[in-house]
């Protein structure tokens, strides 16, 4: 039996204090990276190419933690990676991002960088990092797993999922917006009546910990930006947003409607 990979996936956007164990073979630990700009051009090219070298420059120095990850084979080790960089996000309810990956930890990258990309595309990076509270530390052992079970059952949320992991990628507010509401939709389908529906669906859902007057004000927020070109804010956007993961929360709980 060949041993198992493990490799380190770099992540944007978070920072905390301890190390957490989220399920078998996936850890979440504490990190930083704290050299120079030349030594990251060092790492950078002897490791693969300039696109690498420019991910680098931005994300390193602004990392504060990583994932280590396990598995039997690369195949499964990217299928895990891949879910992973939908759950968090949706767990901690704000941007996270792992754009590097190696097989050292990130304060040990300087002996022996083996950088790689995991998103082939040019895409933001969270500036101010969110430390995880003690309470959503709880909640990411609570559900984590279980989130990762439903990413791989469930397509219609990982395509939720996957909305919420990127809708903040787009620097127009209303195609955030309008972004969060298809994730909502996907979870929520219908073609006919959709005010009526979310009102009805979407409180029964969430045990009414939102109320119908409180998804109907959002879903106007939307038909406003969508339909009649109004600019849609940030508080909107952001409530949104939270609306949409609590929605994909609960799932570890309880059945879709449809389903």
């Amino acid at each position: 039996m060949e041993d198992e990979i493990e490799r380190y996936f770099y992540v944007n956007g978070i920072e905390l204090d301890e190390s957490v164990r989220l399920d078998e073979g996936v850890v979440l630990e504490p990190s930083s990276f704290s050299a120079s700009d030349d030594s990251i051009r060092r790492i950078s090219l002897q490791s693969v190419n300039e696109f690498t070298l420019a991910i680098a420059i931005a994300c390193l120095k602004r990392c504060h933690a990583q994932i280590h990850i396990s598995a039997d084979d690369w195949k499964s080790l990217v299928k895990r990676i891949q879910s992973w960089q939908r759950v968090l996000p949706v767990l901690i309810g704000a941007p996270v991002v792992m754009y590097l990956s190696s097989e050292m930890p990130l304060c040990s990258i300087q002996k022996a960088p083996d950088l790689s990309t995991e998103i082939k595309t040019t895409l933001p990076v969270p500036i101010e990092p969110i430390r995880l509270s003690t309470e959503m530390l709880h909640e990411l052992q609570a559900k984590s797993k279980r989130l990762c079970e439903l990413d791989e059952e469930n397509l219609r949320i990982r395509s939720a999922m996957n909305i919420y992991a990127s809708y903040w990628f787009n620097p127009f507010l209303s195609i955030q917006l309008a972004s969060i509401w298809t994730g909502i939709e996907v979870l929520f389908p219908v073609n006919r009546k959709k005010r009526e529906h979310f009102m009805r669906e979407i409180p029964m859902f969430l045990d009414e910990k939102v109320s119908f007057k409180v998804v109907d004000g959002l879903w106007k927020e939307r038909c406003s930006s969508v339909h009649e070109g109004e600019i849609a804010d940030a508080d909107s956007v952001k409530k949104t947003a939270d609306l949409l993961a609590s929605i994909i929360k609960q799932c570890c709980e309880k059945k879709l409607p449809s389903e």
